[in-house]
């Protein structure tokens, strides 16, 4: 700032003088020595619009001021024709007050929607601004690295267009945002060729599965396989000449021990482990906190395994997992034994390709483990997973971990150990902005039919408490959605972990959404409308979906774990027996008919074959089942559809700046892929699903009177897409070939009447 003589005046009193108008100036005066006047209120004053009156015109043109020369307060101080000075002040221009937008747009080349990932590089776009009246203000443009920042006023609302190009689409975040705030925005992109393909477009080539040893894994069976693939066209015995073929060799004992939860990641072709707590089977070297990494490229070799993370050195608690660090191998040791099954070590384990999900069962909460950098107490996370209603919160134990349409599942059982058989029940939790929420429950009191038959005696299967015996207890071990949105619950028997030469009573329970969003546990053999096995009186309603039986012996030989196995609704599930007794097998399923496709065994305890001194029989002798897909699968990425529920304010069914968004409204995607999500705060959601493929999105009656106050309505078609139908709000679209980013489409404008 600096002082600049303007005007020299002589004074009259009084008289008028008329200086420019500007913003980035005020005006001060000098005054002779003596006077009494000191301010610029005192010096000179702009004139009333009734002192105006008469002043010609082009004196008061645009860009002029009249000020007056009053009088003194002191008369005479200031003689008349003294000289005045009259001063400019020149002051910079105070900025309006700003807020920032900035972000990046990258190539999200594992369709992470992951800016930090260091495996994806920026991508140059132009942007477009418009003001809330749909005004344009401007044009900006990313950096070659994909970053920019935009400076708007505060207290206004602009409406932001990322111009992506053709060959391009999003991978999950919104191509428009609606800005009021400082906010960060980043975009991943991915080429539109790269589109259309998840892992389940694929047919696996081959299963990697674990299988229990017993023992020390410094014992006589430790160099026996711990962790094998099966390959996908396996038939027959694992353990005959002719079966042998299909088995490959990945862990001994020695090297991992007991674990179950198993990842396939098919950027790096590794396979993740997890350790498992099981009587007289083993730890590895690990621990009961160990995670293992298994290169499948060098199979068999002794370097291809080794320790990922031991979360109990990690975060320096060697009770970070349960107090029982190893195995006494003997009978006196079995009930103690008994008491920890379920309750200690990890569970399943699922990936979302950036992290590990496991399990821990002693802490009831999710261990989350970065896969692309050393795991530390810096970057390992744990998420609590809260009782979600049983009668005594000590009865709730998790085991089942999954990702579905970016959304992370948790399921779990009320052990009744506490508060009595009628309080055991199922639970699972989804987690959805660091919030879970409960999308099923149901009893576990339904009548279940035999374990055993075998000779006209029924050994009775019903679920009982957790307890330090060989009772049938109930442990919730898989989640799995199925390639027509249905959700299949795998569940193992705690008896199995506890002793051998038993009949664990497994089952495999389906479910399906109805009309409103809500899953539905299947009854009398049926998935809503869809008839699966229904020869069983047993099961809820009295039937049952899936055939798990080996006639004429055993109802309940699968299912310890599902996965994927292929086109055509084709699952796979661990068990046993499948033909043979004392065998540990896998079943291949047509998820959507209930029935059993084929099997394959992989060992016989049985005498002169494997052993009773080397495998688990019935017991819960095969663990986890990861799908391994071929090198083709890689790098490709499932299609994102987008949309909107928002509060159209002025309802032309346009996406204004300034019209907010709705948030916690559940929407269902019908099909041809039935899920549920619910939308964020600023009103977006996003199903992942498949090209070519007629979809259709709606909010029910139900769900606008839950979440909005009337009386309102659809806003017209414009932006809004959406159509008044007899159960609520729908909209629908037809992808092409390569499907992408859908914003403009799956939008509800709500306008209040």
């Amino acid at each position: 700032m600096r002082l600049q003589t303007l005007y020299t005046l002589k004074f009259f009193n009084p008289a008028n003088y008329y200086f420019p108008t500007r913003n980035d100036i005020s005006y001060t005066c000098n005054l002779p020595v003596g006077s009494i006047s000191t301010s610029l209120a005192n010096c000179l004053r702009p004139l009333s619009s009734a002192e105006r009156i008469g002043v010609e015109a082009n004196i008061l043109a645009t860009g002029i001021t009249a000020f007056q020369l009053p009088m003194v307060a002191s008369p005479g101080a200031i003689a008349n024709a003294s000289v005045v000075t009259l001063m400019i002040n020149i002051i910079p221009p105070t900025p309006p007050p700003i807020y920032q937008v900035s972000g990046r747009i990258f190539i999200d080349r594992f369709a992470w929607n992951d800016v930090a990932s260091s495996a994806n590089t920026g991508f140059a776009i132009n942007i477009t601004v418009y003001d809330k009246t749909g005004a344009y203000i401007g044009a900006a443009s990313t950096n070659m690295d994909g970053k920019y920042a935009l400076s708007l006023l505060r207290g206004e609302t602009y409406k932001i267009v990322f111009q992506i190009p053709d060959t391009h689409i999003s991978t999950g975040t919104a191509t428009t945002f609606f800005a009021f705030e400082s906010a960060i925005y980043n975009i991943g992109i991915i080429q539109k060729a790269n589109t259309g393909k998840t892992l389940r477009n694929f047919d696996p080539v081959s299963f990697a599965v674990s299988c229990f040893v017993v023992g020390s894994r410094s014992g006589p069976n430790a160099d026996l396989p711990a962790m094998v693939s099966i390959s996908a066209n396996a038939v027959g015995n694992g353990y005959d000449a002719s079966g042998s073929k299909f088995v490959t060799k990945l862990s001994k004992h020695f090297q991992v021990g007991a674990v179950s939860g198993i990842v396939y990641e098919p950027t790096s072709r590794n396979l993740y482990a997890s350790a498992l707590w099981k009587y007289n089977a083993d730890f590895g070297p690990a621990g009961p906190c160990g995670i293992y990494m298994i290169d499948y490229l060098e199979l068999d070799g002794s370097g291809a395994n080794s320790i990922y993370a031991d979360l109990s050195i990690i975060f320096g608690d060697n009770n970070y997992c349960g107090p029982q660090k190893s195995h006494n191998f003997t009978d006196r040791y079995q009930e103690a034994a008994m008491n920890m099954a379920g309750k200690m070590s990890f569970g399943g384990m699922t990936t979302d390709y950036r992290f590990l999900y496991v399990a821990n069962l002693y802490r009831r909460e999710i261990n989350v483990i970065p896969l692309f950098e050393t795991p530390n107490a810096a970057n390992v996370r744990s998420i609590p997973v809260p009782n979600p209603g049983c009668a005594d919160a000590r009865d709730w134990r998790i085991f089942a971990v999954t990702f579905d349409h970016g959304a992370l599942y948790v399921g779990g059982v009320c052990s009744g150990e506490f508060g009595g058989a009628q309080s055991m029940g199922t639970y699972v939790l989804r987690s959805s902005e660091s919030k879970w929420q409960i999308v099923v429950s149901f009893p576990l009191t339904f009548a279940r039919g035999c374990t055993n038959y075998d000779g006209g005696k029924c050994d009775p299967a019903e679920w009982s408490p957790w307890r330090a015996g060989l009772t049938q207890q109930p442990q919730l071990s898989g989640i799995y959605f199925n390639t027509k949105g249905r959700m299949i619950l795998s569940f193992r028997n705690r008896i199995g972990d506890n002793a051998k030469g038993i009949n664990p009573a497994l089952d495999m329970l389906i479910l399906c959404l109805d009309i409103t969003g809500n899953w539905v546990l299947e009854y009398n053999g049926k998935c809503g409308k869809v008839a699966g096995y229904t020869q069983s009186r047993f099961g809820p309603g009295g039937g049952h979906f899936f055939n798990t039986e080996l006639i004429g012996t055993h109802q309940y030989a699968s299912s310890l774990f599902t996965a994927h196995a292929g086109s055509n609704d084709l699952i796979v599930s661990s068990g046993y027996d499948y033909v043979d007794y004392y065998t540990g097998s896998l079943r291949w399923f047509n998820a959507s008919t209930g029935q059993v496709v084929k099997g394959f065994q992989v060992y016989n305890s049985g005498a002169g074959v494997g052993g009773f001194d080397k495998t688990f029989d019935k017991a819960n002798g095969l663990g986890d089942i990861a799908p391994i897909y071929p090198a083709s699968a890689i790098n490709q990425c499932g299609l994102f559809y987008t949309g909107r529920v928002w509060n159209d304010t002025n309802g032309n069914g346009i996406q204004d700046a300034g019209e907010m968004g709705i948030s916690n409204v559940k929407v269902i995607m019908g099909s041809p892929h039935p899920s549920t999500c619910i939308t964020d705060q600023n009103g977006y959601f996003t199903f992942s699903g498949k090209s070519s493929s007629p979809h259709a999105v709606y909010i029910t009656i139900n769900e606008l009177a839950r979440r909005l106050t009337g009386p309102y309505k659809l806003s017209p078609k414009s932006e809004c897409d959406a159509d008044v139908t007899a159960f609520g709000y729908q909209t629908s679209l037809t992808s092409p070939a390569f499907g992408g980013y859908y914003f403009n489409k799956f939008l509800f404008g709500i306008t209040w009447k």
